[in-house]
């Protein structure tokens, strides 16, 4: 497959073991960078197939190239897409906010602390500050990650925003019911990593699935309770030590 064989050029080339070594923020933004590139060359070379197409990295090259184009033609009166860290100093009169979900953002790390978190709530506060007039916040109930379509929690900052100054447009009662849940303090995410932490355990050798690493083999486990961690070897991104109350991490069948 055309992401393998990026993933094991880059290997080859040691670009991967060197950003793996370092332990500084910009090596961990990097190498995160280049499994999110490896993940959408993958992307993009399972739709090519599924359209009966070719997908050479030179395709997918000129692929990238005609979104750059599209992106540079773009004129004031338009919607404008950016990072929270891009729209530092800016206002709109509507700002959407999409993929308010757990790993996103919060994005979850292997070296997450409670002032990671701090600082992400800090820039989701710069993102929902930008809108004039309205603001709208979404996240899914499912994604596509590496390949696979796995279901995904609701960001825990959606939980404590003042539930009076929510409007929430659901389809149905089901997904209203969910949402007030969310709105109480998330019940059903903590619920949920209770069931899978306490009832089914984590062992070495199973395999798992985390929304922004993918899928990997457990190496270790070390500790136990609140302070329990979990060495996972990752597929595509390598091994990460995970606090386990604070990774979403799922048992794959």
């Amino acid at each position: 497959p055309l992401g393998e064989l990026v993933h094991q050029y880059l290997d080859a080339v040691g670009l991967l073991a060197y950003y793996r070594s370092q332990s500084t923020e910009e090596a961990l933004d990097r190498f995160e960078n280049i499994a999110r590139l490896i993940a959408d060359i993958t992307q993009y070379a399972v739709q090519a197939a599924e359209s009966n197409s070719d997908a050479s990295l030179a395709d997918y090259m000129q692929h990238v190239s005609l979104l750059t184009s599209v992106d540079e033609a773009a004129t004031g009166d338009a919607v404008q897409l950016m990072t929270l860290h891009a729209a530092k100093g800016l206002e709109f009169p509507v700002v959407i906010i999409a993929g308010l979900n757990e790993g996103l953002l919060p994005l979850v790390r292997a070296t997450t602390t409670e002032s990671d978190n701090a600082e992400e709530r800090r820039l989701f506060y710069v993102g929902i500050t930008r809108a004039r007039k309205r603001l709208l916040l979404t996240y899914s109930r499912n994604r596509s990650r590496f390949g696979l379509m796995e279901g995904t929690l609701p960001s825990r900052f959606l939980g404590e925003l003042p539930q009076e100054l929510l409007d929430a447009d659901r389809p149905d009662e089901l997904h209203r019911t969910a949402f007030r849940g969310l709105l109480a303090g998330l019940p059903r995410a903590e619920k949920r990593t209770q069931h899978r932490t306490a009832g089914n355990g984590f062992r070495p050798g199973q395999r798992v699935l985390h929304p922004a690493f993918g899928s990997g083999t457990i190496e270790d486990v070390e500790g136990r309770g609140a302070d329990a961690k979990v060495r996972v070897r990752f597929d595509i991104v390598g091994t990460k030590l995970l606090l386990i109350r604070y990774a979403p991490l799922e048992l794959m069948e």
